[in-house]
């Protein structure tokens, strides 16, 4: 029978500028994903544990398409410790009082910038909380976009 062994390239990472190596000649990239569909909200939700099979990190995509006079939300990616189960933040974003697209990005080697982009990794176990300021309606999406 033959044998058979995994090819490695190394491709230039575009944000970190360091070599990267991947099992193959065709990487699967990390998968992208809806956190929060699309919904009119008037409480703070945080997300079921998601789990983080591929990605060192990513962007999450915050779409607020309609929002009521005086209504705010502060969105958190959370890690969860696999040891003892508590959560703990990666990164807080500044205050949503508008409509629009807010990226939070978290990933290993960026420029780090309070409340928009995190130097770390995602872990295995993460989650993902808006906080609502009040019980005014705020309609929303969240996606996340993985990379390698």
């Amino acid at each position: 029978m033959e044998s058979v062994h995994p090819t490695y390239c190394f491709f230039a990472n575009p944000i970190t500028g360091h070599w990267d190596p991947f099992a193959g000649s065709n990487p699967t990239p990390p998968p992208s994903s809806s956190v929060l569909p699309a919904l009119a909200r008037t409480a703070t939700i945080q997300t079921a544990d998601m789990i983080n099979t591929s990605a060192r990190g990513g962007h999450f995509i915050i779409n607020v398409t309609a929002l009521t006079a005086g209504a705010s939300l502060v969105p958190t990616i959370l890690g969860k410790d696999s040891v003892n189960g508590v959560y703990y933040t990666l990164l807080t974003g500044n205050a949503i009082t508008a409509t629009g697209i807010t990226v939070l990005k978290i990933y290993p080697g960026i420029v780090g910038i309070a409340n928009a982009a995190a130097v770390d990794i995602l872990p295995a176990t993460y989650a993902f909380l808006m906080t609502a300021a009040n019980a005014d309606s705020v309609t929303y999406s969240v996606a996340f976009n993985g990379m390698p």
